[in-house]
């Protein structure tokens, strides 16, 4: 008997010892002393410098950093973690060599995911296999996507404890997704869990029918509400990031512009749709989940010196070796990709199966959630639907990258698709009705890859965007490359579900034992996905420890601009894209920066007035013959200049060479100034419009100002400087020789700032559309401003009770399952 048990527990031990040489032997360079080369990351260790340089050395967080887009809160930036005590066991779990230990993290969910399905524990490995190995995990572990990746590693725990809860244990299994909600949530990638709740929805849309058609309805509500309060504890445990993320959301980007819903480009409450739905699939290109380079893979792809672009390049006199690494090979509509969202031919081909095979109102579920997801990946390509979606279903518009909703499928494929493999191998089908089912499997599958090898024309055209920065002699050979591309794939994925559908066939018919046919056909797997992952995460994107520690080397232009002491100002970087490149703000307070998220009037501001300006510095520099010429071009002419937002925004140094000396700005307005007039306005559209028509040294623009306001600017000789600096703290000493109005060169932001002055809090209110202003009254004063959103504390407390009670309940529900197996085994003993 005891053998038997060791023998049946043997499993899980081996899945687990699998899984790690699995994820770990898929980046073997983590063992070489390399480091995964991940853009978002560096680019991530740049905006979050200053505050973490702060938080080593206070008690406080920086909740406010000024290092990029001249101020923005850091909840975009930094994952809040205070009060929330479920991450000390989710650490345990992510613990490890990155990027394996995400790999292991999903493998290991997505084992647990179908054992609480109940099935074997062998076939589900191959689910594990399944749920982790899509591309477009490589993809955005490559691209440094590290909180995206972990949250979709956390999806198949959630979905193993809903699961458990309807099928074993209701109590115990809602604890358990209380628990991995929380661990998924504090992986801070709403737009995932957002994905994951529509999974739920269908799931529980198709477990109530089931249950209604089974008689079971009230068992079923009753779990139900367990795994809705559940979710809710789940949720409430990262309340110390969720409630400042969803109150900056209405001032963020994904909140919507008021300038765009005057101009009827979005809703005001929500992204631009054309902004939203930049990255969407075409119709055809959604064919590349079961065919990769169905559209040619990567934006950014290498061809061998044996194609036809490299002999084409080398007639034309290039260096064909230097670019052939480079090659534009995608050609669908998308701006750019790294690479499709290949879920496995073989998985799609038991996917459909299950569609086949499967009965039953979860199968209609899936099939459900899987189509809406396809519908809704086609973005503008169908636009009438993403349109419902934008403007009726709620938090829709918060989100952009509308193709990345086929992460459902990368959860659902193999859900209905390992689940139809296992009643095949259980004999649950008539082997007639199998073998049928196979048949058709097969027709619908690798009767389209075929087709698509002789008739590659199915794709397209293969041409796209992308090509019209190439010559245009170069263009026949590159479609050439992009068909054998297609046909390559297309003939690999025949041969991949010929194989699985073979070996299946040989198992239904009792050629082979079951556990051989498992082992088989996840040795196909393998061999379908691991080739397929290391396109886009293989040692080409790795680099050694020093190389990596250089990454932010101090340039001769940073050391001289470092020597300036005064307290506060900030720099515009050319050397890269000011507004889509950090790395200005690992040394600098910085204009510009990287965030998909930045204060929505701050972008406003960066398209109507900081683009032509730059534009124009830009062009201007180039005639100028000295550093004092360029420092000319921020001149006043009379009341009128060129730049007057980099002024307000106290913008002292351009840097336009990382080795030699920056322009410096003498016309910079400064940390803050007294103005001697208010230009009353009253909309956001005439508010950003007047900042080019009054000079912004003598004249706030304000929205509807106080009248005791305009009446009190008036000339005086006032002065206000900055004595002392933090990112959430800011003082100033004032002396004012009569009541004034004072512009802060700050990031206004209504949530969370306060004023005193003396001691006495006092009203922030807004000008130039972005900046800070106070009225300071006649004599000598201290000013002060700090940053303590009321969100932040409240949701750390919430955080720290609802962690501590869902922790502490769990650990009484675990004991009282022990205690209650405990004495079921001596009653049976008696």
């Amino acid at each position: 008997m005891q053998k038997i048990a060791v023998k049946k527990w043997i499993v899980y031990p081996v899945a687990v010892l699998f899984f790690l040489v699995l994820s770990y032997g898929f980046v073997p360079q983590i063992f070489q002393g390399k480091v995964l080369n991940q853009g978002d990351i560096t680019a991530w260790q740049a905006m979050a410098k200053e505050a973490g340089d702060y938080n080593k050395t206070h008690d406080d967080e920086a909740l406010w950093t000024n290092s990029m887009f001249s101020g923005m809160p850091t909840v975009t930036i930094n994952k809040i973690t205070r009060g929330n005590y479920t991450r000390i066991i989710s650490r345990i779990l992510e613990a490890g060599m990155t990027p394996a230990s995400y790999l292991f993290l999903s493998l290991v969910g997505g084992f647990l995911f179908f054992l609480a399905l109940g099935l074997n524990p062998w076939i589900a490995i191959l689910g594990g296999i399944g749920m982790t190995f899509c591309s477009y995990n490589m993809q955005i572990i490559q691209a440094g996507h590290v909180t995206k990746m972990i949250a979709i590693a956390y999806m198949p725990w959630v979905l193993a404890s809903v699961v458990y809860a309807y099928r074993k244990n209701a109590l115990l299994g809602s604890l358990f997704c209380a628990l991995t909600v929380s661990f998924q949530v504090s992986a801070n990638h709403p737009q995932i869990t957002y994905y994951l709740g529509i999974i739920l929805l269908f799931a529980l849309a198709g477990l109530m029918i089931k249950a209604i058609i089974n008689r079971r309805f009230p068992q079923f509500a009753k779990t139900t509400v367990l795994i809705l309060i559940a979710g809710l504890l789940g949720l409430t445990t990262s309340a110390n990031h969720l409630l400042p993320t969803y109150e900056y959301t209405r001032y963020s980007m994904r909140g919507g512009s008021e300038l765009g819903a005057a101009e009827g480009r979005s809703s005001g409450t929500g992204l631009d749709i054309d902004y939203a739905t930049q990255w969407s699939y075409s119709r055809m290109e959604s064919f590349n989940m079961m065919i990769p380079d169905f559209y040619g893979g990567s934006s950014v792809g290498a061809l061998d010196k044996n194609s036809h672009t490299y002999n084409k390049l080398t007639q034309m006199g290039y260096n064909a070796d230097s670019v052939i690494s480079n090659m534009p090979l995608y050609w669908g509509e998308q701006p750019f990709t790294a690479g499709p969202m290949y879920m496995g031919a073989i998985m799609l081909f038991l996917f459909i199966l299950g569609l086949i095979l499967v009965k039953g109102p979860i199968k209609w579920a899936l099939m459900g959630v899987s189509l809406l997801s396809l519908l809704l990946s086609w973005g503008y390509h169908l636009e009438w639907f993403s349109l419902l979606f934008f403007r009726y279903v709620p938090l829709y518009d918060k989100f952009r990258t509308v193709s990345m909703i086929l992460v459902i499928w990368q959860m659902v494929v193999p859900a209905l698709g390992i689940y139809a493999l296992w009643n095949l191998l259980e004999n649950k089908y008539p082997v007639k009705k199998a073998n049928k089912a196979l048949y058709w499997g097969l027709g619908i599958t690798a009767g389209f890859c075929l087709l698509a090898v002789l008739v590659p024309t199915l794709a397209g055209t293969f041409t796209g965007p992308a090509d019209r920065s190439l010559p245009g002699e170069l263009i026949p050979a590159l479609i050439t490359d992009r068909k054998a591309l297609l046909r390559q794939d297309a003939l690999r994925s025949v041969v991949l579900i010929l194989g699985a559908a073979g070996v299946i066939w040989v198992g239904l018919n009792k050629k082979i034992k079951q556990v051989r046919i498992i082992g088989i056909l996840g040795l196909l797997l393998l061999v379908d996905y691991l080739p397929a992952g290391k396109r886009y995460l293989n040692d080409s994107h790795f680099i050694s420890r020093s190389v990596y520690r250089n990454r932010f080397t101090e340039r001769p232009v940073d050391k001289y601009i470092k020597q300036d002491n005064d307290l506060y100002y900030r720099v515009l970087d050319l050397t890269g894209s000011p507004f889509s490149d950090a790395a200005a703000s690992y040394y600098h307070k910085s204009i510009g920066g990287y965030n998909a998220a930045k204060l929505q009037r701050y972008q406003d501001i960066i398209e109507r007035h900081l683009m032509p300006e730059m534009q124009y510095f830009i062009d201007k520099l180039r005639q100028c013959q000295t550093l004092e010429e360029a420092s000319e071009i921020f001149a006043y002419h009379g009341s009128n200049t060129r730049m007057p937002v980099m002024n307000m925004l106290n913008t002292r140094y351009i840097i336009f060479t990382g080795e030699g000396m920056p322009i410096t700005n003498p016309y910079a307005l400064g940390n803050a100034w007294v103005v001697s007039a208010i230009q009353p306005v009253t909309g956001p559209a005439e508010e950003i419009g007047a900042i080019t028509r009054v000079d912004l040294r003598t004249t706030a623009v304000m929205q509807d100002p106080p009248e005791d306001w305009v009446r009190t600017a008036t000339p005086s000789g006032s002065t206000v400087l900055l004595t002392s600096y933090s990112p959430n703290v800011l003082e100033y000493n004032a002396s004012m020789e009569k009541d004034g109005i004072v512009v802060f060169g700050e990031i206004f932001y209504p949530k969370g700032w306060k004023a005193w002055i003396d001691g006495d809090e006092v009203p922030i209110l807004r000008s130039n559309y972005i900046t800070r202003t106070l009225y300071v009254p006649k004599g000598e004063h201290r000013i002060r401003f700090a940053y303590l959103p009321s969100s932040y504390t409240t949701g750390v407390m919430i955080s720290r009770f609802s962690s501590a009670g869902l922790l502490l309940s769990l650990l009484a529900a675990i004991v009282f399952q022990c205690v209650g197996m405990l004495r079921r085994k001596k009653e049976k003993e008696m």
